[in-house]
């Protein structure tokens, strides 16, 4: 998200020294400061609390973003101009205190934000680990997703003089899109159906459809998205400015570079919307946007953060007051199959856990809670917003990394193994065929190696 367009419509917004900025998010020094950058070409990434490796991982991932936006809106550098300075901020407390600082808190939601005025970048580290923590493991595809969206924003600060005229469907079309790019080409998913966050992202737009209030195209080249919420709106941006790149992306392109052209004026978005309705055509694209929709075919949506499906580790991570929950879209559809896989956990509590949930249904579901000394059988009621604990054991030793689990669901009845101990239960209001899914507790993390369905 970039402060640009509010920074026009409210006037210009504080703009400090970039070495201010790097004492405010709480350098002691700026030698310290200074052995916590990783410059490359167009970026230096300030962000002290990771490794060394997990530093170069994040600055790749920019520099990947500066070259999709390159490609994608052809546009280029006059020369080559002082690398320009992204933050990822250890604590939410650091990033907020920047954010107050800089744009009066607008930014509180978003985990990120671009600033115009100093040209740099902040983003929150998410989800939240304990500082010393996250130097031990790889950067979240949260952190890293929130940085390529930024990385791109900035670079199109870079390479324009009227970004802050920019219609909101434009740079939040070019940013979003950039990150599903760059996502793909440095291997954080495989592809949009098979990554739980760009299903949510697809999800919203298909609900969108499906009760009749997807945007026009005019209401959005007019960025009349006031009526949806901001998850909804950035969402349609994305599949909007998506149909324009993979149906028209020359024309996209050329029209791209006409608009870095096109002087200032309070007419600026109805100039872009008349010059791209010229290049391509409202019905044209209108259709084309109802034909991507109707071919979007996700197969996770996930309810709440993050849960990373790329290859066969699976890290999952949970914001500190909330479960983080991920579902297959499609039903099992078996009377009888077996989830199983490996599970690290990775926690900071006493207790971490981690859950397979099975049968989702509008009346609840089913959650195998794994613990490193104990394993339990829930039931959710959504009606009543309540548990049932439906068995519990108790681990004769605790499970080390990898520990394998199976859970063997047929004919309404249960059975999981888990560090040497097996669970039976009969549920016999439930059919268990519905989707599964994985979650993790609020505040945990872990790993899920290998998870795989076999139906039989």
């Amino acid at each position: 998200m970039s402060e640009a367009r509010g920074a026009r419509r409210s006037g210009s917004l504080c703009g400090l020294t970039l070495t201010w900025l790097v004492a405010f998010a709480g350098h002691t020094s700026s030698q310290a400061d200074a052995s916590a950058v990783v410059a490359g070409a167009h970026f230096a990434l300030h962000a002290p609390s990771l490794s060394p490796a997990g530093a170069r991982r994040a600055l790749a991932v920019a520099d990947a973003a500066w070259d999709a936006t390159t490609a994608l809106t052809g546009l280029r550098p006059a020369g080559r101009g002082k690398p320009l300075p992204i933050h990822v901020h250890a604590t939410t407390a650091a990033y907020r205190a920047v954010d107050r600082r800089l744009t009066g808190g607008r930014f509180r939601k978003n985990g990120a934000f671009a600033h115009w005025d100093t040209r740099s970048a902040h983003i929150e580290y998410a989800p939240p680990l304990a500082v010393p923590r996250q130097r031990a493991v790889d950067v979240p595809f949260q952190t890293l997703r929130l940085l390529s969206h930024e990385a791109a924003h900035l670079t199109c600060f870079a390479l324009t003089t009227n970004y802050r005229d920019h219609p909101e469907w434009f740079s939040e079309g070019i940013a979003t899109n950039v990150t599903e790019i760059v996502a793909k080409r440095t291997g954080l998913i495989e592809s949009i159906e098979d990554d739980p966050y760009f299903g949510r992202k697809m999800i919203r737009v298909i609900e969108l459809a499906r009760r009749d209030r997807l945007p026009t195209v005019e209401s959005i080249l007019n960025d009349d998205l006031d009526g949806l919420p901001w998850l909804d709106a950035y969402a349609v941006r994305w599949a909007f400015f998506r149909v324009l790149r993979l149906r028209h992306g020359d024309a996209l392109t050329r029209f791209c570079v006409a608009v870095s052209r096109m002087r200032r004026s309070p007419a600026f978005t109805r100039r872009c919307r008349e010059r791209l309705e010229r290049v391509v055509g409202k019905r044209p694209v209108a259709v084309a946007l109802e034909e991507s929709v109707r071919g979007f075919r996700p197969r996770w949506v996930e309810l709440s953060r993050s849960l990373e499906t790329a290859g066969d580790e699976w890290v999952q991570r949970a914001f500190p007051r909330v479960n983080a929950i991920a579902w297959r879209i499609e039903p099992v559809g078996a009377d009888a199959y077996t989830l199983a896989g490996r599970v690290t956990f990775g926690g900071e509590g006493e207790t971490p856990q981690m859950n397979v949930l099975l049968d989702r249904q509008r009346s609840g579901f089913v959650s195998v809670a794994l613990q490193p000394n104990r394993v339990t059988v829930l039931e959710r009621d959504a009606t009543q917003r309540t548990w049932r604990r439906v068995i519990t054991r108790q681990l004769e030793r605790p499970v080390s990394e990898k520990a394998p689990f199976s859970v063997r669901c047929a004919d309404r009845r249960l059975t999981v193994s888990f560090g040497g101990a097996t669970l039976e239960a009969t549920l016999p209001d439930r059919t268990l065929r519905g989707p599964w899914g994985l979650g993790v507790q609020a505040g945990d993390w872990g790993t899920w190696h290998g998870v795989a369905l076999e139906t039989r």
